[in-house]
């Protein structure tokens, strides 16, 4: 019996690293594959229905994220955007979780680099069946 316990209690560092790598996973893919790129067409794989945005004193949600999304490509080419993130903390409460990381991007256009921004940033997940979604996402700029 006690080495039962033992392999489950052993399990359970494992089994918290393996979800946060999951948590870290779908921030990183919601960076890269909708705000990088401007893909209204998967905000709802990465977001909830009822995603809220906290960014610099301002409240956006998912139909403003697809109208600045809209607008963003009539202006002109679509920057490449390489983002760095470098996680604090995340913490996972069964169907719940929250993470924190710093975000460091530099924008490109043509090979040049045009520009360079600093945020610290945290997010609350949920769980949606078998899949985390982002529920809400707090940006603070972080001047140069």
């Amino acid at each position: 019996m006690k080495k039962a316990a033992f392999i489950c209690f052993s399990l359970v560092p494992l089994l918290a690293s393996s979800q946060s790598r999951e948590i870290e996973k779908v921030i990183i893919d919601a960076f890269e594959e909708v705000v990088s790129t401007y893909d209204s067409d998967k905000l709802t794989t990465y977001f909830t229905d009822d995603f809220l945005l906290l960014e610099h004193g301002e409240i956006w949600n998912n139909d403003t994220l697809n109208a600045l999304f809209k607008r963003a490509l009539t202006e002109g080419p679509v920057p490449q955007r390489n983002n760095e993130l470098t996680f604090i903390d995340i913490r996972i409460d069964d169907k719940v979780a929250w993470a924190s990381w710093d975000n460091k991007a530099e924008f490109y256009v043509e090979d040049s680099l045009v520009r360079q921004a600093h945020w610290l940033e945290s997010c609350v997940l949920v769980k949606e069946g078998s899949t985390w979604k982002i529920q809400m996402l707090h940006s603070t700029r972080i001047e140069q």
